[in-house]
């Protein structure tokens, strides 16, 4: 079917929703071709490239904030499947002028003859008030939430956030149905602000999540209200005489920061929320413990590191650790590991910002960057050594995101990086994604080519179980193990453990942490293929490694 076919049909379409949507900006995209004609006023309001628009979806999603990008990019990939019956989304999109907008998009599919989605008809409104309150509960909504913690940080010198969610609430869907999930959350709201409205504002966020900011500046008194919210939501919420015990978690933030966006706040709060879930047992978590200075300044610097990220990744760098082959001494690859400094907050390490940046949707973002980055510069030594391997480290936040495979094999098309030479690292908190979804990834991944190592192994309760359900080629043995091996017996039997069963499996071991020669030669004893450590060097900058690794590939 061609888009010059299609164009009859589509103007028919576009000039009878015209009609009837006034003060819209209205759009209509043939689905089969990725084809869009956007309204006239939605062309000049958001510096759009015209009226019609090939790869439209791409185009449009570039204007969405990055914090609601992936939110978008899921409701609107779920109704093209005929997971959702409807687009029904608020979320904030840049105008011409640079400047997010909060907006509510509408739209449906249309069909052809044989009953497959054919058109996406839609359009978009900007809030007014009434487009800031969550029409389920009531409350007000994630864009208010922003709003109104800008307002406060402006007016008070400090105040109390809280997130909290519900867990346990996928199941409640899944047995009664969305209609009956949608009272329980209406219940669960009603729960939320009895316990903390005499507190302050309390907010309905994505999901099952709910805030509040409070101006009330006891702790003692704002975990009271947590631990009866937490009572009541275990087990007082009943629909239809059938009672739902759900269990409640909740991060807590001080807030007395100038000039830290409510997004930053978010990020920690959402941290924070993390913690109290998957290492508290739903205690009431602050952020970071800490309430001082040393909170401030982390605040700071996450507030810097995630402004990088949406303006390029300024101040972003990448350091290259080699990998060794442990008979031969000879380079083999090399590691990609993320840097961050600017002149104000110097040189921030990775694990200072990165647990915190992974709960952000600018993490996606700075990943793609770094992949990008990471095979830009070693594209020279795999030209040199078609065996070189270049090794990224991948997060649990990346992998979940529906774009991932197909970001991946663009950013390989479009470099000329053959796939067989990069190895994508995947760690223990992978735990945290669902294992089809990690499971598909890698499988779909490694038939383009793509080598996957599982990286700190041994360090996690799950480490076992993603080595004999994930088919990875490489295991990294975590250094915590490497580094006293010849001397702790309890170190010597990991690595000797872990390095036979894997040589066993037919899949290959690299030891991390080798900073002395006699750590080196003890591990030679072991079916151990790969060495990486201080003692061949430290992380380092690519030209320092193709300075001091690039003739020596050349001769080789």
């Amino acid at each position: 079917m061609s888009i010059a076919k299609d164009n009859t049909l589509l103007d028919q379409l576009f000039k009878t929703l015209a009609i009837t949507a006034e003060n819209s900006y209205v759009y209509v995209c043939d689905l089969e071709n990725d084809y869009f004609r956007w309204s006239n006023n939605a062309v000049e309001y958001f510096g759009l490239p015209g009226s019609f628009i090939e790869d439209g979806t791409d185009i449009w999603e570039e204007h969405v904030h990055p914090d609601d990008r992936e939110r978008y990019h899921k409701n609107y990939s779920d109704i093209i499947l005929e997971k959702s019956p409807t687009h029904d989304i608020q979320y904030r999109a840049r105008n011409c002028d640079g400047e997010y907008v909060i907006c509510s998009g509408r739209g449906a599919i249309i069909k052809d003859a044989n009953g497959e989605p054919a058109y996406f008809v839609a359009t978009i409104r900007k809030n007014n008030l009434q487009g800031n309150i969550d029409p389920l509960t009531g409350l007000k909504n994630l864009y208010s939430f922003f709003a109104d913690i800008q307002s406060t940080m402006q007016k008070t010198d400090k105040c109390w956030t809280l997130l909290l969610g519900v867990h346990g609430f996928d199941e409640v869907n899944d047995v009664y149905g969305y209609s009956f999930g949608n009272r329980v959350i209406i219940e669960i709201a009603k729960i939320v602000k009895e316990c903390f409205s005499s507190y302050g504002e309390v907010y309905r966020m994505e999901g099952i999540k709910f805030a509040c900011i409070s101006k009330n500046l006891n702790l003692y008194e704002l975990q009271d209200a947590y631990d009866e919210a937490r009572q009541r939501i275990r087990h007082d919420i009943k629909v239809d005489g059938k009672r739902i015990p759900l269990l409640l978690s909740g991060g807590c933030m001080l807030v007395d920061n100038e000039g830290v966006v409510p997004q930053t706040i978010y990020t920690c709060l959402k941290f924070a929320y993390y913690s109290s879930r998957d290492q508290k047992q739903g205690e009431l978590t602050p952020f970071n413990d800490q309430v001082g200075d040393s909170n401030r300044r982390l605040t700071s610097q996450l507030n810097a590191i995630r402004e990088s990220v949406i303006y390029g990744c300024e101040g972003f760098f990448l350091l290259y650790q080699p990998i060794i082959d442990s008979a031969t001494e000879k380079l083999v690859g090399t590691e990609a590991l993320i840097r961050w400094e600017n002149d104000v907050h110097g040189y921030v390490a990775p694990d200072q910002f990165v647990p915190y940046l992974e709960k952000d949707a600018v993490f996606y973002d700075l990943g793609k960057w770094i992949l990008h980055r990471a095979i830009d510069d070693t594209l020279p030594f795999v030209r040199e050594n078609p065996e070189f391997v270049v090794n990224v480290n991948l997060s649990y936040s990346q992998m979940e995101r529906s774009e991932f495979l197909s970001d991946v094999m663009d950013i390989l098309m479009e470099t000329g990086f053959p796939p067989q030479n990069l190895c994508l690292e995947i760690t223990e908190r992978c735990r945290l994604l669902d294992l089809d979804i990690l499971l598909n990834t890698v499988v779909f991944l490694k038939s383009q080519g793509v080598q996957f190592a599982l990286d700190d192994f041994g360090t996690g309760y799950s480490s076992l179980n993603l080595l004999k359900n994930v088919p990875v080629d490489v295991i990294k043995i975590d250094k915590e193990y490497v580094l006293d091996a010849e001397t702790n017996i309890i170190d010597r039997s990991i690595v000797e453990g872990i390095s036979r069963i894997v040589d066993k499996a037919g899949l290959y071991v690299c030891a991390e942490g080798v900073e002395t020669v006699a750590i080196r030669d003890y591990l030679r004893q072991y079916p151990i293929r790969h060495f990486q450590g201080f003692l061949y060097d430290e992380p380092i900058p690519i030209d320092t490694l193709v300075n001091k690794y690039g003739k020596a590939l050349s001769t080789r």
